[in-house]
């Protein structure tokens, strides 16, 4: 298994200059130009309607990126550009830039050109083949025109092409029904990166945006080889919606992702017949998730690794993946589970050094067979179904972790740490647990392990068991305070990174959105008898 780490975020870009909002260019456009390496890269202006920038040379964007060469810069002056842009092969480097934070609307057409993939689809923005292609400070928007599948993706990342997404506002990706009761039409993704049903796959670092209003999902990355980097977006579902399960983010189909310091909240199925998801692996290779701030999901953290056809390769392999220092609580459901039917079991992944709270569902979970996990040093407190749940697993090691004011008093049903009668093999250590109810330690397994259970209880401090045994009370055992950090920082300077994003004012453009509320919120209540519902990934 993998050791838990921190990994720092590091953002290795070329430096380049801050050109400001400048109307002014000395080259022109089609003159035939010297090798690239030899010059430095040129700068084409566009602007729609020629008042912000009259010497532009084009009134459109797809018209600038057509004569640009690899490496140019393309600055874009305020105003909406009703259009679909593609960036092909062959045009490596290019810079897409609004001069104004979010002033130069990228909107979708009311009559759009189907992507030439093997599913037709509709985009606003197409990676397609270019590398190391920037997008920074624009705001993309729908809605399409039609009730179902008229807009299927904002920004497309496909044919193996690379791309920066950076600081822009992505909004209304859907159809044209309005929030929060959007076209249940599984379309409507904010960003795609890759995707295994097309056969295609990209890399992108999606940092900085904000990105609301979607129809199914925020930032995806699908299909084996396919990676990116999700890192200080808010993302914020419609929820709770009565006809979609939405996503905030999705990694699928043998895709890899690190994703960290992200705020996620508002995907609600009304239903509760599937499970919306604030962050949603399906199926995915090793991710690697850490100080995201998830609140106000169906589900907060989840991995489903049963990405079988026709919904997908077959099972994933996350082994040594990692949930870290992440603040998950108001889920309606689990806030960080594990799971998936075999031969699918997630084995060898690390859930630690989390706090997750008044989630409706237990706080950490771990069910279908799900072996060899780790479930450390988690501040697990006030989750309705209990703190920590093993139900039917086998193997797992649960230590450390600080588990309070945990269940309900519907009954024996909810627990601290709760084993169920299929799990076995696992070891519960060193747990600190108070005031759970019903019990701070059960186990309803049966074997030739502590108190006639199938698993191992060792060093437990607690003051109420099922069986004699699981756990003692410890009379100094007195503190459940921390100094462990929780979540995201939504101060982080990522812009400093990134040469030309430093100059926008993005504490300005962040303080529209109310984050401090959204993490007040309480659970969805559970439709009667519902303690589980089923993921609901993009297709």
């Amino acid at each position: 298994m993998r050791p838990l780490q921190r990994t720092a975020l590091v953002l290795i870009v070329p430096a380049i200059a801050y050109l400001g909002a400048a109307c002014e260019r000395t080259d022109t456009p089609t003159a035939v130009r010297p090798l690239a390496s030899m010059v430095a890269p040129a700068t084409l202006l566009v602007d729609d309607d020629l008042m912000q920038c009259p010497t532009a040379q084009y009134t459109s964007i797809q018209a600038a990126v057509t004569a640009a060469g690899p490496g140019d810069h393309i600055d874009v002056c305020p105003g909406t550009y009703t259009e679909q842009v593609v960036i092909p092969t062959g045009k490596d480097n290019i810079r897409l830039r609004s001069t104004q934070q979010w002033a130069a609307v990228i909107k979708a057409p009311p009559v759009m050109m189907l992507d030439p993939l093997f599913v037709p689809a509709y985009t606003i923005v197409r990676v397609a083949g270019a590398q190391n292609v920037t997008i920074l400070a624009f705001t993309i928007t729908g809605p399409g025109p039609g009730t179902c599948n008229s807009l299927n993706y904002g920004v497309r990342v496909a044919d193996g092409g690379s791309a920066d997404i950076l600081g822009n506002h992505i909004k209304d990706i859907r159809d044209a029904p309005p929030p929060p009761n959007v076209s249940g039409c599984q379309n409507g993704v904010a960003v795609l990166v890759g995707r295994w049903i097309d056969g295609t796959t990209g890399s992108a670092r999606i940092i900085g945006n904000v990105i609301d209003s979607y129809q199914k999902n925020g930032p995806t990355v699908d299909n084996a080889g396919s990676h990116a980097e999700i890192a200080h977006n808010r993302i914020l579902g419609v929820g709770p919606s009565a006809t979609i399960a939405q996503n905030g983010i999705q990694v699928s189909r043998g895709a890899t992702a690190d994703i960290r310091q992200n705020f996620v909240s508002g995907n609600i199925y009304a239903p509760q017949t599937f499970a919306a998801s604030g962050i949603l692996f399906f199926g995915p290779g090793a991710v690697f998730t850490d100080h995201n701030t998830v609140t106000g999901n169906d589900l907060g953290v989840y991995m489903d690794n049963n990405a079988t056809p026709p919904f997908g390769p077959g099972c994933g392999t996350p082994q040594g993946s990692m949930i870290a220092h992440n603040r998950i609580r108001s889920s309606t459901f689990d806030g960080a589970g594990l799971a998936g039917l075999a031969p699918c079991q997630v084995t060898t992944v690390q859930v630690a050094y989390n706090k997750t709270d008044q989630n409706g569902g237990p706080g950490a979970s771990a069910y279908d067979g799900a072996h060899d996990n780790a479930f450390d040093n988690n501040s697990v407190e006030e989750n309705e179904d209990g703190g920590i749940l093993l139900d039917d697993a086998d193997n797992n090691s649960v230590g450390n972790n600080q588990v309070r004011n945990n269940g309900t008093s519907a009954g024996d049903v909810t627990d601290g740490i709760r084993v169920n009668q299929l799990s076995m093999g696992n070891t519960v250590h060193d747990n600190h647990l108070r005031d759970n109810v019903t019990h701070d330690c059960h186990d309803n397994s049966m074997g030739m392990g502590t108190a006639g259970t199938a698993n191992n209880w060792l060093g437990n401090h607690g003051e109420t068991e099922n069986k004699t045994g699981l756990c003692t009370r410890d009379p100094d055992d007195a503190s459940f305070e921390t100094t462990t950090v929780y979540g995201w920082d939504p101060a982080y300077p990522w812009s400093d990174a990134f040469g030309d994003a430093v100059a926008y004012d993005w504490a300005t453009a962040y303080a529209t959105i109310d984050t401090d509320a959204l993490l007040q919120l309480l659970p969805q209540i559970r439709a009667g008898g519902i303690r589980r519902a089923s993921a609901s990934p993009s297709p």
